[in-house]
């Protein structure tokens, strides 16, 4: 069905700015925008590895699933304007009307027919039709008819919880049980639903308290998770300074307490090696003036040694 330009704009504010379609669930940031509650969820959690979350529409911060806030009016339009779309498709047309049917309002369980509002008024002027049931207009009465007796069902049965005709209060199973017109049956329902409305919605209230609270409390614990770790981290770090510095310390009072005896010990082995290196220079010498056979340069090499 074409929507007229004014249904079309109001189409267009009932529409998610992420997924383009009719809000499902929406929740509101505080900066006012409104989003599906499952893909600004997934926006927030796309923003979680970044430690900040903005408002797709307008940038702003805001401090993530904390920060959301169901838009019950808002969820109410849309199921509003679905229903009117539904009920606008399925336009159920006057029975009465013989030409260019006009749409019915209301729909006659005694005679079958839907009516417009000019032929409702014409068959409300009659008196043998003001005792006739009527409902909202309807194409398919079946499920208004009881299965039992093909009569409308006009009465309500609190002892069975289920809808009868008239031949089930009189010669039916329902003969002794509690029954009731519709009328005051919708409104005794209506005040028990009412009442489990508003316990619903305290709970209901009470469960979004909780899980902002919850969400509180999981940002505040990731927050302090964070700082702990920065500090765990900064500590180590120290310590590992510290351990760098006293270990270069060690080292150094160790070799200043090593260096005398080091160059004590180099020192002797320096002697030893020169006297070692001298007596091995006699040696050779001595070998020399040993081999010599002429008594004369015996002696005179024996000298120089």
């Amino acid at each position: 069905m074409a929507t007229s330009k004014p249904e079309s704009l109001f189409q267009e504010e009932l529409t998610c700015p992420i997924c383009l379609q009719l809000f499902s669930e929406p929740v509101v940031l505080p900066c006012g925008h409104n989003f599906c509650a499952s893909c600004i969820g997934e926006v927030i959690e796309r923003e979680a590895e970044e430690g900040q979350h903005t408002c797709p529409e307008c940038r702003s911060e805001h401090k993530g699933k904390a920060a959301l806030q169901r838009n019950f009016k808002l969820c109410n339009i849309v199921e509003g304007f679905k229903s009117s779309e539904c009920t606008a498709a399925y336009q159920v047309l006057c029975d009465m009307c013989l030409e260019n049917a006009l749409p019915a309002v209301k729909t006659c369980l005694k005679c079958e027919i839907s009516l417009c509002a000019l032929h409702l008024k014409r068959h409300g002027e009659k008196k043998t039709f003001q005792s006739h049931s009527l409902v909202d207009a309807t194409a398919d009465l079946s499920a208004r008819k009881c299965s039992l007796h093909d009569k409308p069902l006009e009465y309500y049965c609190v002892d069975d919880k289920s809808c009868i005709c008239v031949s089930c209060c009189i010669e039916g199973n329902h003969k002794s049980h509690d029954v009731k017109s519709f009328k005051t049956a919708h409104a005794e329902l209506k005040l028990i639903l009412e009442s489990q409305l508003k316990e619903i919605t305290e709970k209901l209230n009470l469960s979004e308290s909780l899980l902002q609270k919850a969400n509180e409390n999981e940002t505040a614990v990731k927050a302090a998770n964070a700082e702990m770790k920065q500090k765990a981290v900064e500590l180590l770090d120290s310590l590992a300074e510290l351990v760098a510095n006293y270990k270069a310390h060690v080292i150094e009072t160790i070799e200043a307490e090593q260096r005398p005896v080091v160059e004590s010990l180099q020192q002797s082995i320096r002697r030893v090696t020169e006297q070692q290196s001298l007596l091995k220079h006699t040696q050779l010498q001595a070998d020399s003036v040993w081999t010599e056979m002429d008594e004369f340069l015996f002696i005179q090499k024996l000298l120089t040694i």
